[in-house]
């Protein structure tokens, strides 16, 4: 669970009325896990909209403490799924419809986030429901970072590729590499509320997208998708090589949900978060639920992966 804190934005708990009331669709979107070497424990990262517009909350340590929340102000109040490669969280913003703006944010200081605005990517032709990213490990482009944006509910994935490899850099950019299009003879992908690439040993990509059945009493499930990349500027092929169901006890995967790599045994690990906060003891939580090998039904290692 994490502690909320007094800074947690205004509108996220489940609203009184239910659907009836104006919060209910307000509610936690994605969910990261970071890698934390300076402190007493790792990074959480969670994106929500709430009635203060987009925000980003991040906790640290042992006990997940509040560590700070950022309001993603600007037009674009609703955030969606997130992927962090690095410190480095990716979150898609827009109105629930196009146009959007991908943003950056640095989480290495969690009290002291800053936002990389130069890498930012405004999309004036499709909302952005979620966004995966990671950096690429063999081949031509090997070092670069490739990005994928879902939008208008999983029939249009755009692809992006950064221009060099050190992201700090104020000359990188991401510039579109592929789309793939929903069309005749082509599967119909679920709503997806995650998309978040792995990274297999020998280079190659996957993406994995999260979702749920349906709004209340759907199941939950975890698609793994084998990713070929175009030598030029053409449409992607995505091959299903997995679909795995998950059983959620204190999670929605219509709600947050993110991978994680185990850093030191290349261990998959999956989270899934509820749609709102809660009160636990009188006390304001966000609870989330974790998948590790062994002790659930995720297998140890869907892939042999890398980070």
């Amino acid at each position: 669970m994490l502690r909320t804190g007094p800074d947690f934005p205004r509108g996220t708990a489940r609203p009184p009325s239910g659907i009836f009331h104006a919060d209910f669709l307000r509610h936690i979107q994605g969910i990261a896990r970071i890698p934390n070497p300076s402190a007493a424990g790792d990074t959480i990262v969670m994106s929500g909209n709430a009635r203060d517009g987009a925000f980003l909350y991040i906790a640290s340590g042992r006990q997940n403490e509040f560590a700070r929340v950022i309001q993603l102000d600007g037009e674009f109040p609703h955030p969606g799924g997130i992927q962090a490669v690095g410190s480095l969280v990716a979150v898609g913003t827009d109105n629930d419809q196009g146009p959007s703006l991908v943003r950056f944010i640095d989480v290495a200081v969690p009290k002291e986030p800053r936002e990389l605005h130069h890498l930012n990517i405004a999309r004036s032709f499709a909302d952005a429901e979620e966004v995966g990213i990671t950096r690429l490990i063999d081949g031509p482009m090997k070092g670069r970072y490739a990005l994928v944006v879902g939008a208008s509910d999983n029939t249009r994935l755009t692809f992006y590729l950064s221009n060099q490899a050190n992201l700090e850099s104020p000359q990188t950019r991401f510039e579109m590499l592929a789309e793939w299009k929903q069309g005749p003879g082509k599967k119909t992908l679920p709503n997806y509320q995650a998309l978040q690439f792995v990274t297999q040993c020998d280079g190659q990509l996957f993406l994995v997208g999260s979702f749920k059945t349906s709004f209340i009493f759907g199941d939950d499930y975890l698609d793994v998708y084998r990713l070929d990349l175009p030598k030029g500027k053409s449409e992607i092929k995505m091959t299903q090589v997995l679909r795995k169901h998950m059983i959620c006890n204190h999670c929605s995967l219509r709600a947050g949900g993110g991978l994680f790599i185990e850093p030191t045994n290349g261990d998959l690990h999956f989270y899934g978060t509820g749609f709102w906060t809660r009160k636990v003891k009188g006390v304001a939580v966000v609870r989330y639920e974790g998948f590790a090998p062994g002790k659930s039904d995720l297998p140890r290692r869907i892939l042999s992966t890398a980070q």
